[in-house]
């Protein structure tokens, strides 16, 4: 999958969200129209080790986040964290 094609599946809500990263949206107060609006907002898109991407964006309140994301049958969100947080 492209960069690009990460984008359109995040902004149009075609991921999965793993346990992991639901357990961290919950934490962190994340909504799906977070994640997909990282999709919209994204200012960095890198792929890192072990074949997952890093994307980082804004949530719908504006406030800087980052994905990480992987591929596999469908896209799944690893997990999710406020920038500066990690």
């Amino acid at each position: 999958m492209l960069s690009q094609e990460i984008l359109g599946a995040l902004a149009g809500g075609r991921f999965v969200v793993t346990v992991h990263a639901l357990e961290r949206m919950i934490e962190r107060g994340f909504l799906e129209i977070d994640i997909r609006n990282v999709g919209d907002t994204c200012s960095s898109i890198l792929m890192q080790d072990h074949g997952v991407w890093k994307v980082d964006g804004l949530d719908a309140s504006g406030e800087k986040v980052s994905l990480i994301v992987a591929e596999e049958d469908d896209l799944l969100i690893v997990t999710v964290f406020k920038r500066g947080e990690v």
